[in-house]
């Protein structure tokens, strides 16, 4: 998917029934440093989720997130949705709409998608 002058690589996860991003995948979509993503969760009350050891230990396995990354977060498509209203670039909307225009035409494109199953059904999703 391409952002501008540069190549992104975005892997959308299906964590239970709810598709969406992790948090570090966000700041580099959006173009936010880490400081500014939880500063806006925060402020803006949104939805996330903590990684528990099994969908961790999954996205490790898959390389997707490295063993010393305890900071990633499951961001779900709403609050993905909510993040790129707050940026509100056009960088970050022709992103958001390829990434989501791509899962329902997936004649046009094979997403990859990485199924943590209902491993998140014992992470309950918090506001952080």
């Amino acid at each position: 998917m391409k952002a501008g002058p540069r190549d992104l690589i975005v892997q959308l996860l299906k964590m239970g029934e709810e598709e969406g991003l992790l948090s570090t995948q966000v700041c580099d979509v959006l173009g936010i440093t880490p400081q500014n993503f939880n500063q806006v969760v925060k402020r803006n009350n949104l939805m996330l989720s903590t990684l528990s050891l099994k969908p961790r230990s999954e996205l490790v396995k898959n390389g997707l997130i490295s063993k010393s990354d305890y900071s990633s977060r499951f961001v779900p498509k709403a609050s993905v949705q909510a993040l790129v209203k707050i940026v509100n670039t056009p960088e970050a909307w022709a992103v958001y709409n390829q990434l989501w225009e791509t899962l329902e035409s997936p004649a046009e494109y094979v997403s990859v998608q990485t199924d943590v199953h209902a491993l998140l059904q014992s992470s309950p999703s918090l506001p952080q």
